[in-house]
């Protein structure tokens, strides 16, 4: 059954390759579009504008764990070959919304602290469109 009205977040996992990525902490998603500036002498002085190409990019936080096969090693040989992968967001519950397409790993850090626990964090750049399907 579809989750309905406001959700614990929790249920939202981030896939690439169609694995979901391990110890995940945070995870964003979001778009923006170009304004194309077609103000003209006629507008009264105010600014006028259409819509340009979309652009739609994530982002992922993670604790860092060596022994995992999908964290943020993964993203690493994905960046280091500059081979696209397949991301999804998704709560994996039948009937629900999911958003996904083709992207390219736009950056990674890995942070060490002292006397506590590594974390990591990556970015992705979406080419072509993003999609927004219905999990059956």
């Amino acid at each position: 059954m579809a989750t309905s009205g406001v959700f614990n977040a929790t249920l939202m996992t981030f896939y690439l390759d169609g694995t979901a990525v391990a110890y995940t902490t945070d995870a964003t998603i979001s778009g923006t579009t170009a304004e194309i500036d077609v103000t003209t002498k006629s507008s009264g002085g105010n600014y006028d504008l259409l819509p340009g190409l979309r652009d739609a990019s994530a982002s992922c936080s993670v604790i860092y764990a060596i022994d995992s096969t999908s964290n943020i090693e993964t993203v690493i040989i994905a960046w280091l070959a500059g081979t696209a992968v397949n991301v999804r967001f998704s709560t994996n519950v039948s009937g629900d919304i999911y958003h996904h397409g083709t992207a390219y790993i736009t950056g990674w850090n890995l942070n060490y602290p002292m006397e506590d626990k590594a974390t990591g964090d990556f970015s992705v750049k979406f080419a072509g469109a993003l999609s927004t399907s219905t999990k059956t």
